[in-house]
């Protein structure tokens, strides 16, 4: 699964840090070289094309660390700025949000090797509050991390124009590098019996990943009848609820949601599943329901529910993109 070889390149990046750290502390260049430049290669940047990245990158009157291209547009879709390790994050935030700004570029990294923080530039909130998400190598668990990095996956940008709305890659995607830049096309992810994500024609099936797509365009869809997961087994709905109960006791069965794993927490920072039914910041649930001893929040909307079903797939190391629905 390509969601692991993100992982395990985390776990050596990790130890990279450790064995590395003093000599990476006091140079920059080096932590680009041995911490982020793999990162960017795994998740599909091409850091020897220019139609895809560009160093030290000419924004007004400063540089970008890197800028990051679709290859079909001259303006970049994204900069990342680099520190060496250690160094403070916030340090960069400011000029970040100024290049973009001076560049129109919607989306931007801060990235010290181990710490990544990705930003939407056009918020109109205070600069800390345009965080979307952040990720510590260091610290958090390696699926959890390549998970939440996943959003910056060069086919995000070149297949749909803005990652808010594209789809992940699957097992299949190269590891060492991305499309070809003469290569304009998107090239829909398989599943690993080689029939397409976006249908499947046996069962009437759809990638919930698409269904989640069409909630956030239109309300009122009525729920699916049944949910596919990616060990083939599937679990009979009446609910958009029904998906994360389903998900749940699915993920039990397989041994990998249980009491010590909890509490499980998206990268917004809320419990999807915990031991108690608590939320993060100690407030009751709203509407908890049990789950072989746990407790899942089931107090949201339909798009919010197909939203944490992946999320919770996803997390607890399982393919998310392989979650399939049904309509009777």
């Amino acid at each position: 699964m390509w969601l692991d070889d993100l992982a395990r390149l985390f776990a050596d990046l990790r130890s990279r840090a450790t064995e590395y750290g003093t000599e990476l502390r006091r140079n920059e260049a080096l932590t680009r070289a041995a911490l982020i430049d793999p990162v960017l290669v795994q998740l599909g940047w091409d850091v020897h094309d220019p139609g895809q990245m560009i160093p030290e990158y000419h924004a007004g009157r400063g540089r970008v660390d890197y800028a990051l291209f679709d290859g079909q547009n001259a303006r970049p879709v994204a900069f990342v700025e680099a520190k060496s390790l250690g160094t403070p994050l916030a340090d960069k935030l400011a000029q970040a949000i100024t290049y973009c700004n001076e560049q129109g570029v919607k989306y931007f990294a801060v990235t010290d090797g181990q710490r990544w923080e990705i930003y939407e530039t056009f918020r109109a909130v205070p600069n800390p509050d345009k965080l979307i998400f952040k990720v510590d190598l260091g610290n958090d668990p390696d699926h959890r991390s390549a998970l939440r990095l996943l959003w910056l996956w060069r086919g995000n940008f070149t297949g749909h124009g803005d990652p808010e709305t594209a789809t992940f890659p699957d097992a299949e995607t190269p590891s060492t590098g991305g499309a070809k830049s003469s290569d304009k096309r998107h090239r829909q992810p398989t599943r690993p019996n080689g029939t397409s994500r976006e249908t499947d024609v046996e069962g009437n099936w759809k990638p919930l990943r698409s269904v989640l797509s069409d909630l956030r365009r239109t309300k009122g869809q009525p729920p699916p009848s049944g949910i596919r997961f990616p060990d083939g087994e599937s679990s009979a709905v009446k609910t958009w609820r029904d998906l994360q109960v389903s998900t749940a006791n699915w993920l039990v069965s397989r041994g990998r949601l249980s009491a010590s794993r909890c509490p499980v927490v998206t990268s917004r920072g809320t419990h999807i599943v915990h031991r108690e039914p608590t939320r993060s910041d100690g407030s009751p649930f709203v509407s908890p329901v049990e789950v072989a001893g746990m407790w899942l929040d089931l107090n949201w909307s339909a798009m919010n529910h197909a939203r944490l079903t992946l999320e919770l797939v996803g997390l607890l190391g399982e393919d998310p993109e392989s979650v399939f629905v049904r309509w009777s």
